[in-house]
């Protein structure tokens, strides 16, 4: 008989300790839940039971809002990333507009140098021609002077 009310008084020890514990969660989640306006719930329910899950109900709603807000950042960063991709097809669309301009003006100036080219060694040509007539008249003519 000792033994047995020795092991109920352990037991009661042990159940008076998890109500304390119980009591300790339910103040501690009373205080979270006393800034916010909790939704109601069916009567008949505990009033621990109530709270506890009014508590749970308030922080699923902070949880959604969390939630709401980084779905809207994400939102707004994955539009910038969009517009960002747009104006980089842009820039790289006009980079190429800029090389095809760039390489139509090189070959414009490569066939006009090629031209002046062959102008300048035309007029060359021309020259050394006239210079050779110009010596072969001073010849005949020094040939005409010096033969009285």
């Amino acid at each position: 008989l000792e033994e047995e009310m020795r092991s109920a008084l352990k037991l009661l020890e042990r159940k008076q300790c998890q109500v304390e514990g119980l009591l300790k969660e339910t103040e501690i989640l009373r205080k979270a839940a006393s800034g916010f306006q909790t939704i109601r719930l069916p009567e008949g329910m505990s009033m621990t039971s109530n709270e506890v899950i009014g508590s749970l109900n308030e922080h699923l709603l902070q949880v959604l809002k969390e939630l709401r807000g980084k779905e809207e950042r994400l939102k707004e960063t994955e539009e910038d990333l969009e517009r960002y991709h747009k104006k980089f097809s842009v820039i790289i669309h006009q980079q190429g507009i800029l090389y095809k301009e760039y390489i139509e003006m090189k070959n414009t100036w490569e066939k006009e140098r090629e031209y002046l080219r062959r102008e300048k060694d035309e007029i060359q040509a021309m020259t050394e021609k006239d210079q050779t007539r110009l010596e072969e008249f001073k010849n005949l003519q020094d040939h005409l002077c010096s033969d009285p």
